[in-house]
C-alpha cells in the first residue's frame, strides 16, 4: 500500500477510536450523574428505621400476636418451628420495616394522646441480629398516613398506611402451600 492510501485509512481509524472513547466517556459520565441524582434524592428522605439484618419480628394488627424468628437463612413461627412458613411474607416485612421511610417528621407536635400514640393501634417489635429491639407504635390514621413513634416515643412521624398491609396476614395465610 502506498503512502497516499495509508494516510486516510490511519486518519479514519484514529477518528473511530476517538468516537468510541467519547461514547464510553459519555456512558461513564451519565452513570455518575445518575448516581449523584439518586444520592441527592436519598439525602432528602426520612428513615425511621435502618436495620440491616433482622432476626425477629413480633406484631399484632388484629389477627392475634405473631412472632417470626430467623434461624440461619430461614424464618420460622416462634411458637411452632414445624409450621411451614412461606418465606416471602417475612422477607417482605424485612424489606418494608428494615429501612422504613417516613413521609414527614412532626416538629413541635402535640402530646402523644393527640395522635393516638398513648394507646397505639398497632405495635411492631423488630429485633436485629445483635438482639437490639426497635418498637414501632402506630397511632391514628390521617389521610393516607399513620402517626408513628418508636422506642422512647420522643419523635413522631407519619408513614404510609400501606406499611401495615405487609402484616395483615394470619398464620394460616402465611402457610406454605404444597
Amino acid at each position: 500500500m502506498d503512502k497516499k492510501k495509508r494516510t486516510p485509512l490511519i486518519l479514519l481509524i484514529v477518528i473511530l477510536v476517538l468516537l468510541v472513547a467519547a461514547y464510553f466517556g459519555m456512558i461513564v459520565w451519565n452513570d455518575s450523574q445518575e448516581k449523584k441524582k439518586e444520592a441527592e434524592e436519598d439525602a432528602g428522605k426520612i428513615y425511621v428505621t435502618d436495620l440491616s439484618e433482622m432476626s425477629k419480628i413480633s406484631f399484632d394488627v388484629g389477627n392475634g400476636e405473631i412472632t417470626l424468628e430467623k434461624d440461619g437463612d430461614t424464618w420460622y413461627n416462634a411458637l411452632d418451628k414445624e409450621f411451614s412458613l412461606a418465606q416471602t411474607y417475612p422477607e417482605q416485612m424485612v424489606k418494608t420495616f428494615g429501612k422504613l421511610e417516613a413521609d414527614r417528621k412532626l416538629e413541635n407536635g402535640d402530646s402523644l394522646e393527640a395522635y393516638g400514640l398513648e394507646d397505639p393501634v398497632y405495635t411492631v417489635v423488630l429485633t436485629d441480629a445483635d438482639g437490639t429491639e426497635t418498637t414501632l407504635y402506630f397511632g391514628n390514621v390521617t389521610g393516607d398516613d399513620y402517626y408513628l413513634t418508636l422506642n422512647d416515643k420522643e419523635e413522631i412521624y407519619t408513614v404510609s398506611t400501606n406499611v401495615i398491609s405487609d402484616l395483615q396476614y394470619t398464620l394460616e395465610d402465611m402457610e406454605q402451600s404444597e
